[in-house]
């Protein structure tokens, strides 16, 4: 099975190019991509499109927050007014993978 459980899954983004292929987002969609970030566990959008992805994005963002207190963050601004922002480390669905990345990465 590579695809979200039904409850995560977001048929606009499912064909999402992040290199030449598939269909491309428009930015005017960024809020949208932020809120449903937000109510799931994946840590990034590319994470969103299938379960290896997802778990290398989540053991590369858990170690770069923990080691190096980076924070991954998408900020949408319209009309020179934030709208929307995606923190990972507010995201607290996201917190299921702890305890399996703090045994890969030792801390």
């Amino acid at each position: 099975m590579n695809e979200p459980l039904k409850k995560y899954q977001n048929k606009k983004f499912e064909k999402t190019a992040f290199y030449e292929y598939g269909t491309k987002i428009p930015i005017k969609n960024g809020k949208e991509i932020i809120d449903y970030l937000a109510k799931t566990p994946f840590c990034t959008l590319y994470a969103a499109t299938n379960w290896m992805d997802d778990f290398a994005e989540a053991v590369n963002f858990y170690y770069l927050q923990r080691r190096f207190g980076n924070n991954y963050e998408l900020t949408y601004i319209k009309d020179e007014k934030v709208n929307a922002v995606y923190s990972y480390r507010g995201n607290q669905n996201v917190k299921i993978y702890d305890s399996l990345c703090k045994e890969i990465c030792g801390f």
